[in-house]
């Protein structure tokens, strides 16, 4: 009996108070990051930039500030011919708690893309190029799509957090 209740009392006393400290920030938590920048495919941005939209509590806690930046991953596709539209997806990836901790994060991902035209192009280059024996026409194919383009101040929803944090 003495050796358990030894046993017991040596494993807790090794164990970390960090574990018990701080409010947990658990995963799947949900937050909404506003875009603070117009986006275009048009142009080749290093960086979008996003903000939390609101504070992120928990136990009467805010762990995540509105107005945080987050970090925002852009992908861009150009417009080409034969009509195709450019196209944009923008993931958000990470934040930071109040104690400074990097916060991964899921879901969220917005894909945009431009208006498209492949029905002009084709009915115009094929359509007249051929029905007409004017080959100069085909160049027509070369008409493209429209670019891509998310305003500023749009709203990323169904973004989570990733995995679970312990803020102090």
């Amino acid at each position: 009996m003495f050796k358990k209740l030894l046993t017991v009392v040596l494993f807790l006393g090794s164990m970390s108070c960090g574990a018990w400290a701080g409010t947990p920030l658990t995963r799947g938590t949900s937050l909404q990051v506003k875009l603070t920048e117009s986006l275009s495919s048009k142009n080749e941005a290093a960086e979008a930039a996003g903000l939390v939209g609101y504070d992120v509590k928990a136990d009467g806690k805010v762990l995540i500030k509105a107005g945080t930046p987050v970090q925002l991953q852009v992908e861009r596709t150009k417009r080409r011919g034969v009509g195709r539209p450019g196209s944009l997806t923008v993931k958000p990836l990470t934040t930071t708690s109040v104690d400074g901790q990097t916060i991964l994060l899921s879901g969220g991902a917005l894909n945009v893309e431009g208006k498209k035209r492949t029905g002009k192009a084709v009915g115009l280059g094929v359509g007249l190029g051929v029905g007409l024996f004017c080959p100069p026409l085909l160049a027509c194919l070369a008409i493209k799509g429209d670019h891509a383009v998310i305003e500023s101040s749009t709203i990323l929803n169904n973004v989570f957090v990733a995995n679970e944090y312990n803020i102090e």
